[in-house]
């Protein structure tokens, strides 16, 4: 009995992982297997009034996007255009959801929601 509690009330993160080849952004359906954002510590983060030059931004996912940080140190709709304008940006991220710089990221991996996380991050999707 104790068992199946433990595994029933365990939250696992989804995961969305890239296939190989994609490049460094992720594709329509890797956020499809993302599904919404959900209620978090992130909820105040709201995406500001830019061109998203076809691209599609979503979040904020609570969590941080893994990887190797291209710009470090900038604020909100700073890091969205340096993400927007570098090819090999896969979102950007903090580590704490409140009055904390962004960093524009380059994932080779995936991303994964982190319930247990203090970070928030936004994913870039855009077309081919």
């Amino acid at each position: 009995m104790w068992l199946w509690l433990a595994f029933a009330c365990n939250k696992s993160p989804k995961e969305v992982v890239k296939s190989p080849g994609e490049g460094d952004r992720f594709s329509q359906t890797d956020l499809e297997r993302l599904g919404e954002p959900r209620d978090s510590v992130c909820r105040g983060l709201a995406l500001p009034e830019i061109d998203l030059q076809g691209c599609q931004v979503a979040g904020p996912y609570q969590g941080v996007l893994e990887g190797t940080a291209l710009a470090t140190g900038l604020e909100f709709d700073k890091a969205l255009q340096a993400c927007l304008s570098d090819p090999k940006c896969s979102g950007i991220a903090t580590d704490w959801y409140a009055d904390t710089p962004f960093a524009t990221m380059q994932s080779r991996g995936g991303f994964a929601v982190d319930s247990d996380s203090y970070g928030c991050s936004f994913i870039l999707v855009c077309p081919n």
